[in-house]
């Protein structure tokens, strides 16, 4: 059998595959001390998750901390990792209940953002005055649609 890398899908989700991978073995070997030949346990994702998802991590200038649906992705990576690499690697439902309540607590603690977050947009009254009067003068000209 040819010796498969994990990995899939188009090259954006595979580049964050790997950077997942990539981040979640470094520490497993320079923080944790783990060979990186034997499956992680729900304890060590938890930690690392604990340890990675800072108001650092967040994108944008004004978002405070990272998105739920950042770490969501990147647990779903991680357990196919885990699926992928090792052949006894178990992800139960007692650690997807764990999982759950760490978020649940993230969310809590203001150190993970839950649901839609959008930068503030300041639109003017020049700015809306126009756009009101292009579109009325366009439905003067060209008619409504109904």
């Amino acid at each position: 059998m040819l010796p498969l890398t994990f990995g899939r899908g188009a090259p954006g989700t595979r580049k964050q595959q790997s950077h997942w991978v990539t981040v979640f073995d470094s520490y497993r070997e320079n923080t944790l001390g783990q060979d990186l030949q034997t499956p992680f346990s729900c304890h060590d994702l938890l930690s690392f998750l604990d340890s990675h998802f800072q108001p650092s991590l967040a994108r944008g200038k004004s978002k405070p901390v990272p998105s739920s649906t950042t770490l969501s992705g990147a647990v779903k990576i991680l357990i196919e990792y885990g699926q992928f690499q090792w052949p006894d690697f178990l992800w139960t439902k007692q650690n997807a209940a764990h999982l759950a309540t760490f978020v649940s607590n993230l969310i809590r603690d203001g150190r993970l953002h839950s649901g839609t977050w959008h930068e503030k947009t300041w639109i003017g009254f020049v700015t809306v005055s126009r756009m009101i009067r292009g579109y009325l003068q366009y439905n003067i000209d060209n008619g409504t649609g109904s």
